[in-house]
């Protein structure tokens, strides 16, 4: 059919809440986050700015920042860091995000 999409990407996804629309956003715009992940020695007692705490270490959306740019920031904090991982934000993480303005 002319003018339709068929990729998953050119959808929307929406989300109901108590039957009410919650969000609605391109599937691409809510799976599209990227997190880092960071595994340390030890937990630092608090988070620097911009990064959760996690069991393992912690955790920050990159937004449209690099992971070079947050390594920084813990190398900064001098913080030990054992591994990273960048993963997408999952389906869940992005409904729920009340920051990440995508998912309004």
């Amino acid at each position: 059919m002319p003018g339709s999409s068929g990729s998953p990407a050119g959808r929307r996804t929406v989300s109901l809440r108590a039957g009410r629309l919650a969000h609605s956003a391109p599937a691409a715009a809510l799976l599209g986050g990227r997190v880092l992940e960071v595994i340390l020695d030890a937990p630092p007692a608090e988070a620097p700015p911009g990064f959760r705490l996690t069991p393992a270490g912690l955790e920050t959306d990159l937004g449209r920042g690099t992971a070079e740019a947050a390594l920084a920031l813990c190398r900064a904090y001098r913080l030990t860091v054992r591994a990273t991982r960048v993963r997408l934000k999952s389906l869940d993480e992005a409904m729920l995000d009340p920051l990440d303005a995508t998912a309004r």
